[in-house]
């Protein structure tokens, strides 16, 4: 053979402690089969594989699969098709599921050495120049990167240096120098030229060249018996190293010399095809009768099947999940089948043109008899009739028209009397009948009414009596219940109760004293009031009594003055005594003198004696005309006068005197009122401290009653078992008695004992603790600790708690504001060293909880949540303008008043980053494997891709496939992640975040498959594909996340299955896919173009021109050459700042959480 050979063979050593567990899938496989033996045929076969795939400057595959050989061609160009997004892609995935490719030979060989613990061999063949090196170093950097190698840049010449390569170079190679590193690790062997050397007696024979190669050979079979080998055949295309030059004649010759022939002819001579029962049974049905197509088992029907078309049962045989078939049986089928169709469309046209064709000649011979017919019979008109018997004729029928009017007339008139007469008796005895039907359901209805009245009633009351069964026996359980529970309360109860008791006696001695000095004031104030009375009493008498003698002086003053004037009338004329009136009136004067003395003595008699009877005595027994001869009446009036104005005064003292005693009293009163007032308000705050007594004694009031009933209730409860008519009978109403009455009984005790309890007061000492109720209390929402007691504070909240049981009815993030309020505790005391180590210990352990549970998304969820808790708490009450704006006032106060935290807010910020990219990486790890199964291989709509292409059948695979997930599966987990998101409280912003982020690579993924996979790229698949992408939006719309973005991220998804359900033909067509695809770049769109493949026979593929005219419109875009999307990208995570609602002196620590250490403040 001209030209030599290399041949590099790979040991892979297994790892039993390997730590990896890979997915299993079942999928369709992508496989190129080739059945044929010419090497013609095989090399035309190669070229067009090739020429489909290679257009210069895209990123296209390489490689072919025969069988179990792996035919990779050197394009003599880079092309960008071993990236890390080719290697994720390949990662995980069954080789037969994905397009030939080096990274599927080597996922297989990895995944059988860490599933099988077997060791592996890849054997890498070719001409020199082939590629066999390059070929060799993407393997290995396909195990160092799935195997999470930390530094994978080179590793591939690491390995190459290090591992156990064994190289042989035979013919012309031999002495071409072509250096490879030597290692301590390494076996090369390398065979030169030798000659024949004779042994000299006195030197040991050394063993030759041929000794040699065929130790080394040995070993090498040894080594490869011992593995599980993969073949990989590396091709030149050409000589010249030109790319994407195919010289056909070339490449025969080194498939040749390969044994690729060889191998594809052992293959023939085996059972190559195999078909699971389903792909048959969905492929094949068209062959079936409809006699094989009644049996429900399709795997039976199968065998019938195979049994009638293929007469040799050598050709196949049946395995327990697949048909296996020697090589042409598949073909055969094939073309029987396309037989079949193609019999059946030439039957379906035949039909349909016949009855077209039929449908039209009947059309044309009805409209021809039609014309025949008119026109004949005008013939024979014009040839048989002259114009008299026209006359003749036309009269007869005017005659004839008349008459039979007539009779007919006659007739109708009669029938119509008949009729008439018919219908009124047959209407009468129609409506008769009519009403006593009516009649009868009437009565029927009134009998049913009362029937089904009295039918409801009884079963209502058996229902009624029912239910009351089961209330009592409910109660009687629930009494039972409420028994154990407060047995177990009534001993701590009673002491507290005696106690209280006690302190009961010591404060009604104190009220009683106090009682008792309130009853002497109140004696005191009415002895003062009482005195008050009788002093104003007696001073309105004497009043009333100096009224009426005025009264009397007055009426006889009037009389006086009456008889005074009648006098003076009289001496009017008297003339002659003028000058003795002269003389009267100096004596007058002088008298006035002597008895202004006179009067103003009986006026302090009248003063000291207050007699006016005596007065009054006097003035009637003096001798009115000598008074009123000298004037003595007048002066006594006037006197009269001032002893009543003295009086008065007097009076007017004597009740200002009355109104300050009246006034002090008062003053007094108001001050017992004061000492009153203070005593109920003593009253009220011990009412509030025994709110709780209260309660608890009227928890021991009804166990008492609960006891008191407890025997009756069972006897009860068991006679219902074994009696029930006899208790429904009796019982119920008995018992419900009986219980009414021992609970009225019981709420009056209950009563009596709070009154009792009512009248406790406060006593208050100082330096001894009062306990004093929670909501009594004001808090200022801080926690109290001690420094040592921060490693509990870290144990309890966050090293053990536990989301599930802790977060439901639990306001969001409280493990988050309990932290902050022991950080405000320490703010508040100024202490920098006790806030500086509790914040460090606080961020030590959220990263060890998080790093201890990083495969916990709960857990990560959990703290994810209280983390962006915590440093929202930080920033909205570290005091700055731009985060108390969004507080209430009473918010406002509680914020830092000694320390700034913002450098620990950056260090939060940056946990929670960490925490975040943390919660996606699992969330991606839970879902990625269900994204291919469910997004491209399950058929959600049926009878749309239940066909699979020509050719493209599951390859067998080394491991088993037993989980089927399905689009179902998808929105279950994303529904799980969305629940325990809320669950957890985190915040809607961050929940947006990471539906956008799980979206993107639900896209991506699929996409990257979608490009792998031809198999897939049909245009049913893509309605699938756009009818799953619709699940996805309408999951979006059920929980409220249209506004997240995500559905923009699934935005290339959609064009791409819009693109293989698009027409691809014309310049119009293509046109349309470049205005419309514009989420994919030029390489994506036109990949998916050459890998569309039609579905069945009556589809067309895409021509090569069609794609050119795309891509020459596509050349103006500035897009990259990448053709992978990137899973690993993640967008960039944003903390919004949320204030949060909740007032910290309102938040309590629940018991559950082991704090009991810690007290509010």
């Amino acid at each position: 053979m001209a030209g030599g050979w290399n041949c590099m063979v790979f040991k892979v050593p297994s790892n039993p402690n390997h730590s990896l567990i890979s997915l299993q899938y079942d999928v369709s496989s992508v496989f190129l089969k080739c059945l044929l033996i010419n090497s013609v045929e095989i090399c035309m076969n190669v070229q067009l594989f090739v020429d489909q795939n290679i257009i210069p400057g895209l990123e296209n595959t390489v490689t072919i699969v025969t069988r179990i050989i792996l035919v990779a061609i050197n394009p003599y160009k880079q092309l960008p098709i071993y990236g890390d997004a080719i290697i994720h892609a390949y990662s995980g995935q069954n080789m037969g599921d994905m397009d030939p490719h080096i990274f599927a030979v080597a996922e297989e060989a990895y995944k059988q050495m860490a599933r099988n613990s077997k060791n592996q061999s890849i054997i890498v063949s070719g001409e020199s120049g082939a590629g066999k090196t390059v070929s060799a170093r993407y393997t290995m950097r396909y195990f160092a990167t799935v195997s999470k190698s930390s530094s994978n840049a080179h590793v591939e010449d690491k390995v190459l240096a290090s591992n156990p390569i064994t190289e042989f170079r035979l013919c012309a190679n031999f002495f071409q120098d072509n250096p490879v590193s030597i290692s301590p690790f390494s076996s090369t062997i390398s065979i030169k030229s030798a000659r024949p050397v004779l042994k000299s007696p006195n030197k040991q024979l050394r063993m030759t060249v041929g000794s040699k190669f065929r130790s080394s050979l040995s070993l090498l079979m040894e080594t490869l018996n011992a593995t599980t080998p993969h073949y990989v055949r590396c091709i030149k295309p050409n000589d010249e190293k030109q790319p994407f030059e195919f010289d056909s004649k070339r490449v025969a010759q080194q498939l040749r010399a390969c044994g690729v022939l060889e191998t594809i002819r052992i293959s023939a001579q085996s059972y190559p095809s195999r078909w699971t029962y389903i792909e048959f049974f969905s492929r094949y049905s068209i062959l079936m009768t409809q006699q094989e197509l009644s049996f429900s088992d399709k795997k039976q029907i199968c065998k019938i099947v195979l049994q009638r078309l293929i007469q040799d049962p050598n050709q196949y045989q049946f395995g327990r999940t697949k048909i296996f078939f020697r090589a042409g049986q598949v073909a055969y089928l094939e073309k029987l089948r396309s037989d079949k169709l193609r019999h059946a469309c030439i039957m379906i046209q035949k039909s349909v043109r016949g009855w077209l064709q039929r449908t039209r000649f009947l059309c044309i011979k009805q409209a021809a008899i039609t014309i025949q017919q008119y026109f004949r019979g005008q013939r024979t008109v014009r040839q048989a009739i002259t114009a008299q018997a026209l006359k003749q004729t036309w009269a007869a029928i005017i005659i004839q028209k008349y008459c039979r009017g007539y009779l007919v007339r006659k007739l109708c008139q009669l029938i119509h009397v008949a009729a008439v007469t018919i219908q009124a008796y047959t209407r009468g005895f129609l409506a008769r009948k009519k009403y006593r039907k009516m009649l009868e359901e009437h009565k029927a209805v009134i009998l049913q009414k009362y029937a089904r009245a009295w039918l409801a009633r009884r079963r209502f009351q058996n229902i009624r009596r029912f239910v009351l069964n089961i209330q009592l026996s409910y109660r009687v359980q629930r009494l039972q219940k409420k028994i154990e529970e407060q047995s177990k309360e009534n001993h701590g109860l009673l002491e507290r109760l005696t106690n209280l008791a006690s302190t009961h006696m010591n404060d009604l001695d104190t009220i009683q004293k106090l009682e008792s000095e309130l009853e002497k004031l109140a004696a005191q104030k009415r002895t003062y009031e009482e005195k008050g009375k009788k002093y104003k009493e007696d001073s309105e008498q004497k009043i009333l009594k100096l009224e009426t003698q005025n009264k009397e002086l007055r009426e006889q003053k009037e009389t006086l003055e009456v008889k005074l004037q009648e006098k003076a009338e009289e001496m009017k004329g008297m003339i002659i005594e003028r000058n003795f009136k002269e003389m009267r009136e100096s004596h007058h004067n002088i008298y006035i003198f002597f008895s202004s003395e006179k009067m103003s003595e009986v006026t302090k008699q009248l003063l000291e004696s207050y007699d006016f009877e005596d007065v009054r005595s006097r003035l009637s027994t003096e001798d009115l005309e000598h008074l009123n001869e000298d004037g003595e009446l007048w002066f006594a009036y006037e006197g009269l006068k001032k002893a009543t104005r003295v009086l008065e005064s007097h009076f007017q003292s004597q009740k200002e005197n009355y109104e300050k005693e009246i006034e002090g009293l008062n003053l007094k009163v108001e001050h017992l009122s004061q000492d009153i007032n203070h005593l109920q308000k003593l009253f009220r705050e011990e009412n509030d401290i025994n709110d709780g007594i209260r309660l608890e004694v009227s928890r021991l009031t009804s166990e008492n009653l609960v006891r008191s009933r407890c025997s009756q209730a069972k006897y009860v409860s068991v006679t219902w078992q074994y009696s029930p008519k006899l208790f429904v009978a009796q019982s119920p109403q008995k018992l419900g008695t009986d219980l009414e009455e021992e609970l009225d009984m019981k709420d009056r005790i209950i009563k009596k004992l709070e009154d009792q309890i009512k009248t406790l007061t406060k006593t208050i000492e100082k330096g001894n603790e009062v306990h004093v109720s929670a909501s009594s209390k004001e808090y200022i929402g801080m926690m109290e600790y001690k420094k040592e007691d921060e490693e509990r504070i870290v144990q309890n909240l966050i090293l053990d708690l536990k989301p599930r049981g802790v977060v439901v009815n639990m306001i969001p993030g409280l493990p988050a504001h309990i932290l902050f309020m022991c950080v405000r505790y320490a703010d508040y005391l100024n202490d920098a060293d006790m806030l500086k180590s509790f914040i460090h210990v606080t961020i030590d352990g959220i990263k060890q909880v998080v790093k201890e549970n990083s495969e916990d998304f709960e857990m990560l969820s959990f703290w994810l949540s209280n983390t962006y808790y915590f440093l929202n708490c930080l920033k909205q009450y570290s005091g700055e303008e731009e985060f108390m704006k969004y507080n209430t006032p009473s918010q406002n106060k509680n914020c830092l008043k000694h320390f700034d935290l913002s450098e620990y807010r950056q260090v939060l910020s940056d946990l929670a980053i960490r925490i975040y990219h943390q919660f996606i990486l699992v969330m991606e790890n839970n879902i990625q494997h269900m994204i291919v199964p469910g997004m491209l291989e399950y058929e959600s709509l049926q009878g749309i891709s239940g066909l699979k292409p020509t050719g493209f059948r599951k390859r067998s695979s080394s491991i088993d496939d037993t989980d089927t997930y399905t689009m179902t599966s998808i929105l279950q987990q994303l529904s799980y992640f969305y629940s325990t998101m809320c669950q957890n409280g985190l915040d809607s912003e961050l929940l947006k975040q990471a539906v956008k982020q799980l979206f993107f690579l639900i896209g991506a993924v699929t996409l990257n498959s979608l490009f792998l996979r031809k198999d897939m790229c049909s245009c049913r698949k893509g309605m699938q594909i756009r009818c799953n992408i619709s699940y996805l939006e309408e999951w979006l719309k059920d929980k409220n996340l249209q506004s997240s973005n995500a559905k923009e991220t699934l935005e290339p998804l959609s064009q791409a299955a819009w693109l293989l359900q698009v027409k691809k033909i014309t310049d119009d067509d293509a046109k349309e896919i470049c205005e419309h695809c514009t989420s994919l770049s030029t390489v994506q769109i036109v990949k998916i173009l050459n890998s569309y493949t039609p579905i069945d026979d009556f589809e067309k593929r895409v021509t090569p021109s069609f794609v050119r005219k795309v891509q020459a419109m596509l050349n103006n875009r500035e897009d990259g050459p990448q053709l992978m999307l990137d899973t690993k990208y993640h967008f960039q995570v944003t903390f919004p700042f949320t204030p949060s609602p909740h007032a910290l002196e309102m938040i309590q620590v629940p018991s559950s959480f082991k704090l009991g250490f810690l007290t509010r403040v």
